[in-house]
């Protein structure tokens, strides 16, 4: 039972862990074949017989970046710069749900999974992360 609640406790790291590698997994997609279904996935469906919109491509350079940082800020052990970083990132994910809500075409309900459940747990572990290393 300790080894439950040990590993429990330690669930915003897990989820500090596993952002960036999403995120660099999207950014790469969207320069593949894939991006797409992607896309669609994610709630910003684009036409599939037209060029992908160049925002599409800066979007992607900026979940690279973010990505990128967080990554590096996890190996070198600066997990109070982590969990601002982490923290920060919730407004962004705010508008990214009320877009793919209202702009999307896929509605509430699809946006809600695809980003707000992320934005709930990502915005906790950020406060969990802050809160431990602050």
């Amino acid at each position: 039972m300790t080894e439950i609640a040990t590993s429990l406790a330690d669930w915003p790291y897990a989820w500090a862990y596993f952002f960036p590698v999403m995120l660099l997994s999207i950014a790469i997609g969207t320069f593949t074949p894939a991006a797409h279904s992607i896309l669609e996935q994610g709630g910003f469906p684009q036409p599939r017989h037209q060029p992908l919109n160049v925002y599409v491509y800066l979007f992607a350079g900026c979940q690279s970046a973010v990505g990128l940082s967080v990554a590096v800020l996890e190996a070198l052990g600066d997990w109070k710069a982590v969990g601002v970083i982490l923290g920060c990132l919730t407004p962004m994910a705010l508008l990214s749900t009320s877009l793919s809500a209202v702009k999307g075409g896929t509605g509430l309900g699809s946006a809600f999974w695809t980003h707000g459940v992320m934005t709930v747990i990502g915005t906790r572990a950020a406060w969990r992360l802050v809160q431990e290393h602050w």
